[in-house]
């Protein structure tokens, strides 16, 4: 399910028609153990067939799985904390910060070795 969708539109300021693929990165500089994640990719979506100075609306969806960490053991772990969202537009970077409360929640267990 998704954490949130959000929709891009994608205009074609050049000549030629040409496909464009939207990137939405997060990054932390508190949730979880360190090392922080400078830049992990967490969604995208690609706008197909976009003509010469025309507009294409894509949507991209986020999962809170795609927000989790691997942690030491290998679980798969969603960590409360501050994070910033960025859409990697080239030069340009609009951000949304989004805050996860509660306690840390392990999305996936890797199985652990028997200690005998």
């Amino acid at each position: 399910a998704a954490f949130d969708t959000f929709q891009v539109k994608v205009k074609n300021t050049g000549k030629v028609t040409s496909d464009y693929v939207a990137l939405v990165f997060a990054s932390t500089k508190n949730a979880g153990p360190k090392p922080y994640p400078i830049k992990t990719l967490i969604g995208y979506a690609r706008a197909f067939s976009v003509k010469p100075g025309k507009t294409q609306t894509v949507r991209i969806d986020v999962t809170l799985g795609s927000m989790a960490r691997t942690a030491a053991n290998g679980d798969l772990v969603l960590y409360p904390g501050s994070y910033t969202l960025e859409l990697d537009v080239g030069q340009h970077y609009p951000q949304a910060e989004v805050t996860i409360n509660g306690p840390e929640k392990v999305l996936d267990s890797f199985p652990q070795p028997s200690s005998s």
